[in-house]
């Protein structure tokens, strides 16, 4: 079950991410698709796994859960990305010339790879301490 959890996970990721990038012009909070499809996939994956599945299940795997959650942090994040062309991204821009980029960079980073680390903990811990749901 992780491999197809993980790839069913990865699949929305992907979808969920063209489709929000396509429809709102942005690439996430990051400016890279990599790091959008990265952080909604590992929250998919993490929802997949711990919560009810609902709806069909094909290959083993509840789907509903995974797409909505994957959705909802998709539209979450894009509420806080800048989109180009836009007033807010000059406005960002003229900000962070204002702080120091080292500091900035240097606490963004800390605080990504911390959320990294815990949805990757979430998702395998749940292989590992409970066994597989079988209706």
């Amino acid at each position: 079950m992780f491999i197809i959890d993980f790839f069913a996970a990865l699949a929305v990721g992907l979808l969920v991410v063209f489709v929000i990038s396509i429809a709102f012009g942005t690439k996430g909070p990051w400016g890279s698709l990599v790091w959008f499809l990265m952080v909604v996939s590992l929250f998919a994956w993490v929802a997949g796994v711990w919560l009810k599945p609902y709806g069909p299940r094909w290959y083993g795997v509840g789907w509903v859960p995974i797409v909505f959650v994957g959705f909802l942090i998709a539209l979450l994040l894009t509420t806080v990305s800048p989109r180009r062309g836009s007033r807010l991204s000059k406005s960002l821009a003229q900000k962070n010339k204002v702080l120091k980029e080292a500091d900035r960079k240097a606490d963004v980073d800390s605080l990504w790879w911390v959320l990294i680390i815990f949805l990757v903990f979430l998702a395998v811990s749940h292989y590992f301490w409970y066994p597989p749901f079988n209706p």
